[in-house]
Formats: C-alpha cells, structure tokens, sequence
C-alpha cells in the first residue's frame, strides 16, 4: 500500500480545491477508517487512496488526461467512487450512467459526451458500445476482480496540473421532455455545494449515512462527497428495493443519516412492512425531489424518534438551493426554507423584477454551486445562466416558480408547465397534488394539465389508492371541492393506478403519464 503521508499531509492542511483533495485530506486525517461500505466489501479511506492512485496511473499510460470523459456505468457500487477519485486527480471528467439506458437514449450519450474510456459492470452496455462505437471498454464481473487487476499494479499517480475550475462531473438529466442534457459541473460548483450541504445538515466524522438513492442521481452522487468532506462512512446499497434488508442494515450498522426521496416514505408506511420499529440512532434524514409527503409525518417521527428531518429543494445544474429549518417543520410542512449557506436566490417576474412575499415567480439563484454549462449545448447554457453584465455574478433561471411566505420560507409551485391559467384561476398542479394527497384512501397522487389543440387545460389526476381502500370518485371529487380554492381546480380526469411509473431516480414519471393521456385523448 502507497504510504500517503507524504502525497497528503499539504492537502490535509489546506483547503481543498478539487475532489481528490477532499479524499486525501480524509485519508490523511482517518487512515484506517472505513469509507465506503457496499454488498461488495468495503474500503478504508487509505485503501482508496491506494486503488485511486494506481488506477489512475493505468489510466494515464491509456492516455486519459484533463477534460477527457470516462463514462462509468457500474449502479451503485465501489467502482464510482474509486473512478472518481481517479478521474479527479488527472483533471479528466466522471460520467455516471445509468446501466438501465438503452436504445436511442444511450447512443445520444455516447455520442454528446465522447468518452475515451467506458467502464461498466452490464453486458448490454459494454456489447452496445464496443460493437456500435468501437470504444474502449473496461468491463468487470466481480469487484474483487477489480480491486485485485488495481492493486497488482506498482506505480501510483501524482496529482496533475488540476484547478478548480477544471470539470469533474457531466451529470445527465432525465430528459423528461426530450433527450437528457449533460449538466457540467467543475471542482469548485461541486466542493461548494458539498461544504454548504455537510454545514447546514452537521455531518460530522462519526456519522454512518445509508444511500439507496442511484450515483447517477446528483443526489445519490453527492453522498460519496458529503462523507469524504467530514471523514464519514458512506454504506451504499443499490436500491431501495429490499426493506427488509435495509431496516436490519439501519440497526445494525447504527446509521445516522439517510437521504430519502417521498415515494420511497409511500414503499415505507403505505405498503407496510415497517411495523412499530424504531430506529433511535439516526440523526439526520432528507428529502428532495417532490414534496414532503406530510400524511407520513408523525409515523416518521415515531420511526426516527432522534432524527432532524430536512425539507429541501435542489436541481442538478446547481446541487441544492434551500432547506427548511427542522424546526419549523411541523408548521410548514410544504415548504422548502431559505437558501442554504454562500447561495442566494431571489423570486422575479417575467421582466425580471424581485416579486414580493405571496407573489408567484421564477426562482434565480446566484452561488459557486451554479454549473458551469451544459455540455455541448451552449444556446440552452445561455437561456438558462444569465449576467447583468461581466462584473455581477452569473444568475441561474431555475424554470421553477415559488412564492415566499412573510417569513421568507419558499413554497414550491411548480414548473412553468405546471402552473396553467383556467378560467382566469391560476392552478399549481403541485398544490393540487397536496390536497389530493392528504385524503386517507389515497396512496399516491400525480396531476397533469393537459393542453390539447390550444384549448383550455384539462386536468388529469393519477391515482394510486390504498389497496384495502374502495375510493369512489365521486367522493374524491366531493373532498377536492371542499379543499380548495376554486371549483377550476377540480380534475377533469380521475385515473386510477395501481402504481405510478417511476423514473431510475425514483421520482414519478411524468413524462409517461402525458404518454398515456395522449392515447386517451386521441
């Protein structure tokens, strides 16, 4: 093993600039302490260090360098950490793919970010890329494998001529409306978001967060920092699929911190399985994504009695943006806070003007947590990062509309295609998600305004309810008119599931939804 004291020990005593940085401070600082923990084994942060530093001299001889892409389709596993660690310290690029991509979607991102090396643990994806791309292939079947290919090798890497404002990461996005866009983030977007984050959530060297949420998921992904940045070990598992498993996971590992996303509180309480238990030792758990489910929260404070619980907003192009002080969480139990440390945002009109509180408008956020760009894509970058002129701080158009209260917390309203005008009654679909979810029979909610030939929007709302649970729709309907604001807030539609179709990232699908009322509609 590479003795790191004489590569860390300036890192150590320093402020990091770049991801590696970061790790090497924790390595330096917790040698023998354990970083990751996954099905596949686990790490200390020096052992790390160890695998990062001579993968990443096997990637130099390979001619890898500063900007080069190395797309890593591996779930989530050991390999992205290491990859990025390895990544980081020749100034190359880390592209987290989902192994599920496939067809059209995954040929436009081989062919947008051009990686020189694709590393992946999926047939499919190594077969699809050597045979229709001709590019190199790093495929492996076993970690230990992998650990053992590495670990032969008797050469490590020095640190490269790395900034800054180097890129680190491309994030892709969904694509809910087309083909996804590569959000690119540099070293400093990237530890500014993480410093802000790990400061208001007060993680700490002892902490134990549990991550089901997908690395290629800028949420997912970021837990591998916010560990690295406070010495703390990461235990990563590939999905939320197995409860069972990650319940007995919680107490026996004593986790403190988990990141969660709402349907997986709908998996938790609305489908069982959880019981009376109790889980005392976690401190800290999150939610981004989609709203806080409020008809779960005193079940989740009886099932994380000691936990702080965090409402919080963010996007991919700019990490996090707000969180609710757990204080205030009981009262406010929709909104998202204020922003959180060394980013500030502001709530404009359509001519850019700053709104007052109760008044709805785009949310603009300035910050070193903005991207960079979209990676090749420099006319959508322009309408989205705007600059008053070249000495005011560049300004991200977020696309998402809020209002404030008169204490300054945000409310979420939705994006701009989730806010339509019916009958002069401006309606958020978001707001009419809460009110449907709050009805005891129902499960899950997802409400679509539909535009069809320029006529007025129909509302469709997609309804999950609780399988021992006979919902008439007529008394849904009844309940929805006594809860809101205006009889135009009424859906049009009420469509019965069984299940939402959900995105990789665990979000619902939209962009399905639409799919299936077209075909209804046409």
């Amino acid at each position: 093993m590479i003795d790191i004291n004489p590569i860390v020990t300036k890192a150590a005593m320093s402020i990091p600039f770049t991801v590696h940085e970061i790790i090497d401070r924790a390595a330096f600082l917790f040698p023998s302490k354990l970083f990751l923990v996954a099905d596949q084994g686990e790490l200390t942060y020096s052992q790390v260090i160890d695998l990062g530093r001579k993968l990443a001299y096997k990637l130099k001889t390979a001619e890898v360098g500063i900007g080069d892409r190395v797309l890593v389709a591996c779930g989530n596993s050991l390999y992205v950490p290491i990859y990025l660690y390895a990544t980081s310290l020749l100034g190359a690029i880390t592209v987290p793919v989902s192994t599920q991509l496939r067809g059209s979607r995954l040929d436009f991102v081989l062919q947008d970010c051009s990686p020189c090396l694709v590393v992946t643990t999926d047939k499919y994806f190594r077969d699809r890329c050597a045979k229709s791309f001709g590019m190199p292939i790093s495929y492996f079947n076993r970690v230990d494998d992998f650990i053992a290919e590495i670990d032969s090798i008797q050469k490590y890497e020095e640190v490269c001529n790395v900034i800054d404002l180097d890129l680190i990461v491309l994030m892709y996005t969904s694509g809910s409306t087309g083909m996804p866009k590569a959000v690119a983030l540099c070293h400093s977007n990237v530890l500014s978001a993480t410093e802000s984050i790990a400061r208001y959530l007060d993680i700490i060297e002892q902490d134990r967060i549990l991550n089901c949420i997908p690395f290629t998921f800028d949420y997912g992904f970021f837990q591998i920092l916010l560990c690295a940045i406070r010495g703390a070990t990461l235990y990563i598992r590939p999905n939320f699929a197995y409860k069972e498993d990650i319940f007995s996971l919680i107490d026996n590992a004593n986790i403190t911190g988990i990141p969660f996303v709402s349907t997986q509180f709908t998996s938790i309480y609305a489908r069982g399985g959880i019981g009376k238990r109790s889980f005392p030792s976690v401190r800290f758990i999150t939610n981004t994504g989609s709203p806080f489910p409020e008809k779960y929260f005193e079940e989740l404070k009886c099932t994380f009695p000691n936990a702080k619980i965090f409402s919080m907003y963010g996007l991919t192009e700019c990490k996090r943006v707000s969180y609710l002080d757990p204080e205030k969480l009981p009262r406010k139990l929709s909104s998202v806070g204020k922003a959180m440390p060394n980013v500030r945002v502001r709530i404009i009109d359509e001519s850019h003007n700053e709104v007052g509180a109760g008044v709805a408008g785009q949310l603009a956020v300035e910050g070193r947590n903005v991207m960079k760009g979209y990676w090749n894509n420099p006319n959508e970058t322009k309408r989205v990062i705007r600059f008053a002129n070249n000495l005011e701080n560049p300004t991200l158009l977020t696309g998402d509309y809020f209002k404030t209260d008169v204490e300054g917390d945000l409310y979420f309203l939705g994006r701009r295609d989730d806010i339509v005008k019916i009958c002069d009654t401006r309606i958020s679909t978001k707001d009419l998600e809460s009110v449907i979810a709050c009805h005891e029979m129902v499960q899950e909610v997802a409400v679509i305004a539909y535009i069809k030939d320029m006529y007025t929007p129909l509302l469709f709302a997609f309804i999950v309810p609780f399988s021992d649970k006979h919902l008439q729709a007529n008394e849904l309907r009844a309940y929805i008119a006594q809860n809101v604001e205006s009889p135009n807030m009424i859906p049009a539609r009420l469509v019965l599931y069984n299940e939402l179709p959900k995105t990789e990232h665990g979000k619902i699908d939209y962009s399905k939804l639409r799919k299936e009322i077209k075909i209804m509609e046409d």
